[in-house]
């Protein structure tokens, strides 16, 4: 809805698993008058709350979810309004990236246990998604789960001071030191590094100066000519 100026009113769009609403007026008698004033003001704003409201098509059932070593463990308890656990159901996990709201992936959640519904996945990268149980009997969607999970990042990511306790603990596990002076770090403490050295810099060196010395002597005259007497 815009005015006659083309400026928007009243915006309505879906975003993840909900639905949001803009409206940019007021709803008292500063900018409103003539709305409040209209019959069907009460009827509208109804309507308006109403289509915005989560509408219950299926069954939704609790689903939990965590993080361990890099993999999320999600869990479905089936259970109905009598209290009873709903087996048999042909189930499937979609995982969604709240980012674009796309589907990154879908995989089969196995019952292993009463009324229970479980899978696994590796999450490639850090951040939220949301997760989507569908349940499914002879093809037809009958019950479903909204949940989430999140890989955050390591918390020494957060950190803005250096931890000196892991460093204390290490040095006393290796008989080290901790926060050590410069003259601690480079003391061998009666330890000898053996270390070998190349020579072939030398041997190269002498080549050379054979090599040198030899062609020097045939092709200078150093005791003048000799003759060859027959």
């Amino acid at each position: 809805m815009i005015s006659d100026l083309g400026e928007p009113i009243l915006a309505r769009w879906r975003y993840g698993a909900g639905t949001s609403v803009a409206w940019t007026s007021d709803v008292k008698n500063r900018w409103s008058v003539d709305w409040i004033r209209w019959g069907g003001y009460p009827k509208f704003w109804a309507q308006v709350v109403r289509s915005s409201m989560r509408r219950k098509v299926y069954d939704s059932y609790e689903l939990y979810a965590k993080v361990a070593d890099g993999r999320a463990q999600v869990t479905v308890d089936a259970i109905d309004s009598g209290d009873k656990f709903v087996n048999e159901l042909d189930t499937s996990l979609e995982v969604i990236d709240p980012s674009n709201n796309k589907v990154t992936e879908t995989l089969p959640m196995a019952q292993t246990a009463a009324g229970r519904y479980t899978a696994d996945f590796k999450i490639q990268k850090y951040g939220s998604y949301l997760l989507k149980a569908v349940h499914k009997r002879d093809g037809k969607t009958v019950a479903e789960s909204m949940g989430a999970v999140a890989l955050s990042y390591p918390l020494e990511y957060l950190r803005t001071t250096p931890n000196l306790e892991p460093m204390k603990h290490a040095a006393q596990v290796s008989g080290g030191h901790d926060n050590a002076t410069p003259a601690q770090i480079w003391d061998p403490e009666k330890e000898q590094v053996p270390y070998t050295q190349d020579l072939w810099p030398w041997v190269l060196l002498g080549v050379v100066v054979l090599f040198v010395l030899d062609l020097y002597a045939k092709r200078v005259r150093l005791f003048g000519y000799r003759t060859i007497k027959f």
